[in-house]
């Protein structure tokens, strides 16, 4: 029992805690329980506002990664010539592959590949002959007339199982209410979470002293908030969220509305029939689940198992977490240093579990001259990066230096450009043409129209026999030249 129901409040208060990082305040306020909603939101602003992760950030907003390989050499015994590459462009609603390409032993391809919430499609020439994709709402009208149908009496027919479920996936695609029901979820969601909160923070014990604390091996003043978790708060939390859910008649009016949309995903687990209402199906769960809780909260009520106690230190405004602490029945399960400078600015991230360093992220040098980190876990190594800004180059070593990797890089404006110098993996050096181009601010171009996509139904039998041949053709002809290269060069396979 106390494993159980601890086990579901640590999850609670911390997992929810940090996805609750929408809530935010309107204004600062000083009690504990607004101490704790503030710095909890902070906290995930403050890690995603990183100077390393910006890059990243802007990138997949708006911005574009290409890619480019050729000619590589191992250990001076063996060259492979050949050219490569792909730019990837992002943005929050698409994903574009352009000219993901390769060249060399007698083979010469080049494909895009696109993504959006309406199309999808891949482009190849020389296999494909053209673009071949989906629109989305069309899906299920295309499989209907393909040959992939069960009744189109062809090698490539899906089993009526199989072409049933893919049926119902393709009606959950046209549903013109999808959008709509996410924004409506995440209003749900984001009040219910709100409920938590209130319910969470009155509930459990909370103070809060000014004081030193001892956090990233310094000592410093700060504001230390300390949240107590017994079984009556638990209590009251399951209780309250209860009544509040069974109440909730926005839950099922939410239910209701998006029935269509939901019911096909989740009839199969539920054992829906078709005539059944699943927004009487959950109203009615939700009714006859009074019992079990009524059951555990009298339980808890009447027990003394649960003894968890969370501290929280930040800088005396109460804005930014500094340590994390969390302890069951006096031993300390889980903890999170981030130093006096919090999560944006620290040096050191460290997070121990029952005592012991698990994953520590240290910056070892952040200055005009140099940029410097690396990554730990259970004491290994997992990278190790070295940016030397005046030399322009760096070193990145992963796996306790098992993969090594050097090159150069330049900077201009929104662009970096890595160029790959040599790379070792598990001591085999390998060296060439390696070269990531970076734009943190690249505009997406425009895909193909989708009026010049193939789609399904447009495929035949006799066209994927011709792609399966010319596959084949071309695998042979690479395989043939590859050893032949291979031969010249006194290279045994």
């Amino acid at each position: 029992m106390r494993n159980f129901f601890a086990l579901i409040v640590l999850v609670a208060v911390i997992v929810v805690g940090l996805l609750a990082g929408g809530i935010g305040v309107a204004a600062y306020n000083s009690t504990p329980q607004a101490v704790t909603k503030n710095v909890v939101s902070n906290a995930v602003e403050n890690l995603a506002n990183r100077e390393e992760l910006e890059p990243v950030k802007q990138v997949l907003t708006g911005g574009s990664v290409e890619i480019r390989a050729a000619d590589l050499k191992v250990d001076d015994e063996a060259t492979f010539k050949f050219e490569a590459g792909a730019k990837l462009y992002f943005s929050p609603d698409a994903f574009y592959l352009q000219n993901l390409n390769v060249k060399g032993y007698g083979v010469d391809l080049s494909a895009d590949a696109y993504i959006s919430e309406d199309l999808i499609y891949v482009k190849e020439n020389d296999v494909l002959g053209g673009a071949y994709g989906v629109i989305k709402k069309e899906l299920a009208k295309e499989l209907e007339n393909s040959i992939f149908a069960p009744d189109a009496n062809t090698d490539y027919a899906l089993n009526e199982t199989t072409f049933e479920e893919l049926m119902t996936f393709c009606d959950s695609l046209k549903n013109t209410k999808a959008k709509d029901m996410q924004k409506d979820l995440e209003k749900l969601l984001d009040r219910y979470m709100k409920e938590f909160w209130k319910i969470a923070l009155d509930a459990v014990e909370i103070s809060s002293e000014k004081d030193e604390a001892r956090v990233g091996g310094e000592r410093v003043t700060a504001k230390i908030v300390t949240i107590e978790i017994d079984d009556a708060a638990v209590a009251e939390i399951i209780e309250k969220m209860y009544d509040y859910i069974r109440d909730d008649k926005k839950l099922i009016d939410f239910i209701d509305e998006y029935e269509d949309t939901l019911a096909p995903a989740l009839s199969q687990y539920l054992m829906l029939d078709e005539d059944d209402s699943l927004a009487d199906f959950v109203s009615d769960a939700i009714d006859e689940a009074q019992d079990s809780v009524d059951l555990i909260v009298e339980e808890l009520y009447d027990s003394d198992d649960i003894d968890i106690d969370i501290e929280i230190v930040t800088d005396t405004f109460g804005s930014k977490l500094m340590l994390l602490t969390v302890e069951v029945d006096g031993y300390e399960l889980f903890e999170i240093d981030c130093g006096a400078a919090g999560l944006e600015k620290t040096d050191e991230i460290t997070v121990s579990v029952m005592g012991d360093e698990i994953l520590t992220y240290t910056v070892k040098e952040n200055s005009k001259e140099a940029f410097k980190s690396s990554l730990t876990f259970d004491g290994d190594e997992i990278f190790n990066l070295t940016f030397d800004k005046k030399r322009e180059s760096f070193k990145i070593s992963l796996f306790d230096g098992e993969i090594i990797a050097k090159g150069t890089y330049t900077e201009k404006g929104d662009t970096t450009t890595l160029t790959l110098k040599s790379l070792e993996i598990d001591g085999d050096v390998i060296t060439g043409t390696l070269t990531v181009i970076i734009d943190e601010n690249d505009k997406m171009p425009s895909p193909e129209k989708a009026k010049n996509v193939n789609q399904i139904s447009d495929i035949t039998v006799e066209d994927i026999q011709k792609w399966l041949e010319k596959l084949e053709e071309l695998y042979e002809k690479a395989e043939d030249n590859f050893y032949k290269a291979m031969e010249e060069q006194n290279v045994g396979f």
